[in-house]
Parts: C-alpha cells; structure tokens; sequence
C-alpha cells in the first residue's frame, strides 16, 4: 500500500475496507447515501466535517481523499463493537504512518472566522449577541440541516438538548432558535457540546471555538471577533433643583425692592413665586396672602367661570353646574333674560361668599349687568372638592376590588350637567371602561341625576 500512497493521493473503496475491516459494499452505500434524503450516520458524521455531499457520494467511484479515509478510520475507532474499534485503530495508525513518511495529509479543519459571517449576528445595545442557525452550524463544523433536527416544531430530546434545558433554556426558547436565532449563552452550550459531548461526532472547528472563548468567554469573544463597541451612555440630563424661598426673596428685593413699588405688592409678588416654585408651602403662602389683603389693597385678579374651567379642563358651562352642586352658588330665580341680563345668573351661597365678588359689567347694548367672578382661590378649593366629590362617588361603588382600585389609580378630572370625566393611568383604561356601568350608577347615587362618565388617560 505504501507504494501506492507515494504515486496517488486516494485510496479505493476496497482498500479502505481493508483498513476498517468493513465490507466494501456497505462503505460504498455509505458514501452515495450522502446525496440522498435519508443518510447513513457515516455520511452524516463526513458531512458534518464539512464534507461536500456530492463529492462524498462519488467515493465509491473516484476514490477516497486520504484525509477522508483518516476521518473514515477515526469514526470507526467509536464504533460500540471492541473489535471494530480495534481493527480501526490498527488501519489509521498504519494509514498515517505511511502519510507521514510522503507527506500527503489533508490540513486540519480550521476555525471558522466570525468576521466572515459578520451577517449571520446580530449583537444589541447590551451586547447580547444571537446567530443564526447557519452562523451556529458553520461555527461547530456541521451542517445546518445536522443542528436543525435539534430545534424546531418537532423538537424531540436529544443529548444537546437535554444540556440546554439544564442550562435554563426552556423549550419554548429552543424551538425558536431556527426562526429567533439563537443566544450567545446558548450558542456556548452548542459548541461545547460538538467539542466535547457529541462522541464521534464531535468536530475540529467546535474544539477549536472552544478554546478560543474558554478563557472570555462567549460574549466577550463574539464582540471582540465582530468589532464591536459598548455605545457611549447619553448624558443625563441635569436636574435643576427648584431655588429656595430665601433665593427666590433675594431675587426680588434685588430688582423690585429697588423700585418705587409698594411693599405690600413686592410680598404679594414673593408670595406667588414661592407657591409656584414650592407646591408643598402653597397653604402657608395662601395664609400670606389672605393677611396681606386684609391690610392692604392689593387687588386680585377675579376669574370668571371660562378662565376656571381653562384651568380645570372644563367648559364655563360645567364650572357653573360644579359650583351649584359643591353649595359655593346657586342659581338666581329673579335673574331675566329678554336680550340683557341685569341681575346676576348665579348668586353665591354662604360658603362662597367669601371667595366671590359681585361685579357690574356693561353689554354691547351699553347696558349694566351684574356678573359674579371669584378669587383665584376657588380653583384649589374646587379641586380638592373634586377629590372630596370622588371619594363619595367611590363609597357607592359596590365590588371592594374595582372601589379601591379606583381609588388609588384613578381621579376625577370634572363635573358636568351630563358628563363625569375621570383620568387612570394608560395601563387600567381597559379595565376601567368595564366597569362603566357600576360607576355610572355610583355618580347617579352621589350626584342625584345621572351623568356619561368619560374615562381619560393620564400620566
């Protein structure tokens, strides 16, 4: 035989058979079942080497490459009968032998380079890295086809499935793999498994791969193969911190305590600023108020009930309804309209009194009207009314679950004479808008008519 190797490069399905101690006529069934559907686990093992199917079936005509006569002898040496094994390692030891003494050895398989199947990763902002089924196979030293009856539809048990079911990969995840792609956390589990585990399927570039990220690991590797960058961090935004009373007081006394102005208009100013830059202090800064125009005149602005309802996200219309039902007016029954109006719409009851005024107002006729605008005061007393009201319309609300439910998520954004609108977060609309019927018959109960309750999102 060794004058042969000398002169030619391949051996003969007989003098393989030799070699393996295997009948030649089943090597040669092996081989031209690589270009069929259903393969011999040779075929198999050769193609998952990386083997050209079509070459492999031309075997038992053209010869057999000593490489793969070498990888022939080797999957023999796993055979499960002892003296096939035996027989095997005798043939390959013979065969290399004489290879290495003229020198006519394939090279090894070599590593395959991330960088050329760049296209078959994806890798995100995080750095979590998937591969295709493709890129996967092309990595381990097998076929797609090979690695693809691991995953799928039809997924049934296999050695390397097992191991990633243990790693945490549940089956729903591995199905997916031939569509989604597959994980660098699970693409590690694969290699190792054709480095290691797969017995004589077992392959060079999967050994190879292995000890190349053994030490990095497998996202590390892959991220440093592919080039790529952790992306800079966008810069957070700077949060400035609302200024405190004594600055917002400086900044005043700086520029308008320099003026002419009265001092009592300069407080009412500090006072107003304060209450807006600090929510928390807008009861005490209210208190200033209310002494600094009992000793002193600085006018406030009145408001009618069009620039409450801008402010509440209500018509003028509903503002007047809300008022007569919180008991801060009522409608005026001696008021006449025959194309003016003389006397007020509304007069105010006991408990508004205190945050109105009774205002004379001219028409386009040049006709005198009264007309009842209130303190800007009102707006917070309406809306912790609103909440008040809210709070009683609950109570009515029969099921415990969706009462407090509202209750913590929801609030009610205004009353009108036909429509209640109530605001809940984007994430409960759904759950809100079905249990429309039992909190309309809750404002039906509260308010004493029945209204359309409108659900709203809010933040």
């Amino acid at each position: 035989m060794q004058a042969n190797l000398l002169q030619r490069d391949r051996l003969t399905v007989r003098e393989l058979g030799y070699l393996t101690s295997i009948d030649p006529s089943s090597l040669g069934k092996s081989f031209r079942s690589a270009s069929e559907s259903k393969r011999r686990e040779l075929a198999r093992y050769l193609i998952g080497l990386q083997y050209n199917p079509l070459d492999v079936s031309r075997w038992g005509k053209t010869g057999v490459p000593i490489a793969g006569a070498i990888d022939v002898l080797k999957y023999y040496t796993q055979a499960s009968n002892p003296q096939k094994r035996s027989r095997a390692k005798e043939g390959l030891q013979k065969l290399l032998s004489e290879v290495g003494e003229c020198g006519d050895i394939a090279p090894q398989p070599q590593q395959v380079a991330i960088g050329k199947i760049e296209s078959e990763f994806a890798v995100n902002a995080k750095g979590q890295a998937t591969v295709s089924l493709r890129g996967a196979a092309r990595i381990c030293g097998v076929t797609e086809q090979a690695l693809s009856v691991h995953f799928g539809d039809n997924l049934k048990p296999s050695k390397l499935t097992k191991t990633l079911f243990t790693q945490g990969f549940d089956a729903d995840k591995v199905k997916r793999f031939a569509v989604d792609g597959i994980l660098d956390t699970a693409l590690a589990v694969i290699i190792q498994h054709y480095a290691v585990h797969a017995g004589r399927y077992c392959t060079e570039p999967a050994k190879l791969a292995l000890s190349a990220f053994a030490a990095v690991g497998i996202r590390t590797w892959i991220q440093s193969e592919l080039g790529w960058q952790k992306p800079e961090p966008k810069p957070k935004p700077v949060k400035h911190l609302p200024p405190t009373p004594d600055e917002i007081a400086s900044v005043f006394d700086i520029t308008l305590g320099k003026t002419s102005l009265p001092a009592e208009l300069v407080a009412g100013v500090k006072l107003n600023a304060i209450a807006a830059s600090h929510p928390h202090l807008r009861e005490t800064c209210e208190e200033g108020r209310r002494l600094l125009a009992a000793h002193a005149s600085i006018p406030e602005p009145l408001l009618t009930p069009t620039a409450i309802g801008e402010r509440l996200r209500m018509s003028a219309q509903a503002v007047n309804r809300l008022l007569v039902d919180l008991g801060y007016q009522t409608k005026n029954r001696f008021a006449r309209d025959r194309g003016h109006r003389s006397e007020a719409a509304y007069v105010p009851t006991e408990k508004g009194r205190k945050y109105c005024s009774l205002t004379l107002g001219t028409a386009r006729n040049d006709t005198t009207y009264q007309h009842l605008k209130w303190n800007q005061s009102i707006v917070e007393e309406l809306q912790r009314s609103l909440q008040g009201l809210w709070w009683y319309v609950l109570d009515g609300v029969p099921h415990r679950a969706t009462r407090e439910l509202l209750r913590q998520q929801g609030r009610l954004l205004g009353v009108g004479s036909r429509v209640a609108r109530i605001g809940v977060s984007s994430g409960l609309v759904r759950v809100t808008t079905s249990k429309l019927e039992t909190i309309e018959s809750a404002f039906t109960a509260a308010l004493g008519r029945s209204v359309d309750v409108k659900i709203e999102e809010i933040g």
